[in-house]
């Protein structure tokens, strides 16, 4: 998800951006929502194995943000328009480069929950 790739079959352009409604069923698949269509045991494996390792990255009760090292991601699920809106909108926390894809925003490597608060705060108010 946070690395977007161009379709098969499509040679050089930008990648496709995938709108909200199909970010949010990743998420919930992710969560645990069974996808509308038989899956095999390979694929199930492969289902299980990918909720497994992104579990730090998904919250049934709303947005996640998750550290790694200076990496520090806001999981909205909101797709890349709405992401690129926040980033646009708060870009006080996010990184100086802005990077953001369907699923997250990268946010400033020292942000904290004072200045979380503050920021989102500020931008409410505006």
């Amino acid at each position: 998800m946070s690395n977007p790739r161009p379709a098969a079959g499509r040679r050089g352009g930008s990648p496709r951006r995938l709108g909200r409604g199909l970010t949010r069923a990743v998420r919930d698949v992710l969560l645990g929502a069974d996808p509308p269509v038989v899956i095999t045991q390979r694929a199930g494996r492969a289902l299980a194995e990918a909720r497994d390792d992104r579990r730090g990255i998904v919250h049934p009760a709303g947005t996640v943000i998750s550290r790694n090292g200076e990496d520090v991601r806001w999981w909205t699920w909101a797709g890349y328009r709405a992401n690129a809106t926040l980033a646009a909108t708060l870009s006080d926390l996010t990184d100086s480069v802005q990077r953001f894809s369907d699923a997250s925003i990268r946010m400033r490597a020292d942000l904290t929950v004072v200045m979380w608060k503050e920021g989102t705060r500020a931008s409410l108010s505006e």
